[in-house]
């Protein structure tokens, strides 16, 4: 729930990662997802905006901010009775089931054990 609060309303772009501008190309950087590596990037103003644009709604149209448990004073009133009701329902799941290891686990589900050799057993 934290995680999806706090990706509901923040900007498409921190300040931070904007490292110059000359007036007509801004250099901007970001963590490419492929490499994993900080990428600069330079690019004109029109492009920038464009790209910053795409991220804004419509007229009329109204982001999600705060609803239901995602709303930070929800989340802080009902987090310790989810916690609990949680950890209950846990508490209560473990008392029915039996802790099995890997190999069962296969053989319950492949039907087969995988450590024994298919030809001699």
């Amino acid at each position: 729930m934290r995680y999806l609060t706090n990706y509901l309303s923040s900007p498409s772009i921190g300040l931070s990662r904007i490292v110059g501008s000359d007036g007509h190309q801004i250099r901007y950087y970001y963590q490419s997802h492929k490499t994993k590596l900080k990428t600069y990037e330079t690019v004109d103003i029109q492009v920038f905006v464009g790209r910053l644009a795409q991220h804004s709604l419509p007229k009329g149209f109204q982001r999600v901010r705060y609803f239901g448990l995602q709303a930070t004073t929800s989340f802080k009133k009902w987090y310790e009775v989810i916690a609990r009701a949680g950890g209950d329902l846990v508490d209560a799941m473990m008392s029915y089931t039996k802790r099995i290891s890997y190999v069962e686990c296969f053989e319950e589900i492949a039907g087969r054990n995988h450590l024994k050799c298919v030809f001699c057993g």
